[in-house]
């Protein structure tokens, strides 16, 4: 059909406008559930990490007898204020190494683990791979967390109270992420012979000393690089967790408590009367990129959500009983 020039249908701007309109609201509606998906599958990446991790843990203690340690030293303080653990002797910190080294293999990193010598400092030449982006580990790493990045671990210094400890700290070395820690309990940083948790320094505590039952008691949780950067190597000699006013500024928080904490918080946290996911907590506490809550695994190897209104000292948290350790000459490295 042919149309007068001044008849031939056209899209007048008004109608245009309409089309676009209608178009930005679909973009808006759709773009939270895109959202929402893209954060159930980074949630659910994640607990898929924490189950691998259990795997990995249980495998251990099959070929070993024990769980893997929380972190390996040559000695141990004394019972100590924490806060002054860093001008300790090296040897309670050295060689250092977390639970996360100790299970490479059953991590499916045989190669790399098999190029560190855990006889030796994390900071020793020798084992200069573990500190390079060769070390990323994506399974120690949550989707919502970060990406696969080398962190600063820093020397802040000592103070035996809890004060603003000033600048970002004096870079010791930089080292692989991890978005998960281990449980010593209820217990503070440092030994008194008490542990209630799974791992702590040169712990060696075997599934059936958690007599309470393992599906009630939490080994590892939630606490991503955006609240504390740490490394999955283990402990480092000098370094601390800080929570400073330069540090809080770095990495554009808000709000953050000032706090301080030993080298021994960069693999482990404790369980308090806190909730997960405060802010306000200090860099002992678990906190998730997650909302609504903390992914943790179970010793059983079952991994959970726990609500940011559950107090975690209430959420069926049992101590694993007859908590042992030794000192790391006495340990045997044999693996699987």
């Amino acid at each position: 059909m042919e149309y007068p020039f001044d008849e031939t249908p056209s899209l007048h701007s008004i109608e245009l406008l309409v089309v676009i309109a209608i178009i930005a609201v679909l973009i808006g509606l759709l773009l939270p559930a895109v959202q929402k998906v893209r954060e159930a599958a980074a949630r659910l990446r994640c607990q898929n990490n924490l189950k691998q991790i259990a795997i990995a843990l249980h495998n251990y203690e099959s070929a070993n007898g024990h769980l893997p340690s929380g972190f390996i030293t040559n000695t141990t303080p004394p019972n100590m204020n924490w806060r002054l653990l860093s001008s300790t002797p090296s040897s309670n910190f050295e060689p250092g190494w977390s639970f996360f080294a100790l299970i490479l293999p059953q991590m499916e990193q045989e190669n790399l683990f098999r190029q560190i010598n855990l006889q030796l400092p994390i900071l020793h030449s020798a084992n200069a791979i573990a500190r390079t982006n060769a070390a990323l580990i994506s399974s120690y790493i949550c989707p919502s967390d970060t990406q696969p990045r080398l962190v600063d671990i820093l020397d802040f210094g000592e103070s035996s109270t809890a004060v603003d400890l000033p600048g970002n700290g004096t870079l010791i070395t930089q080292a692989p992420v991890v978005s998960y820690m281990g449980c010593i309990g209820t217990s503070d940083h440092e030994e008194n012979g008490n542990f209630t948790g799974v791992f702590f320094r040169n712990s060696r505590v075997r599934l059936e000393d958690i007599t309470d039952g393992t599906s009630n008691t939490l080994g590892i949780g939630e606490r991503m690089s955006q609240f504390s950067e740490s490394t999955w190597l283990g402990t480092v000699h000098r370094a601390e967790a800080v929570f400073s006013a330069g540090w809080v500024a770095r990495m554009g928080y808000s709000g953050r408590g000032v706090q301080y904490r030993p080298a021994n918080v960069l693999v482990t946290c404790h369980i308090r009367s806190s909730k997960p996911n405060v802010l306000t907590n200090s860099p002992s506490g678990y906190m998730s990129p997650h909302t609504q809550g903390c992914n943790f695994m179970n010793m059983d190897g079952s991994v959970r959500v726990i609500s940011d209104s559950v107090e975690l000292s209430s959420a069926l948290w049992r101590p694993a009983t007859e908590a042992r350790w030794f000192l790391f000459p006495e340990r045997n490295f044999a693996m699987a």
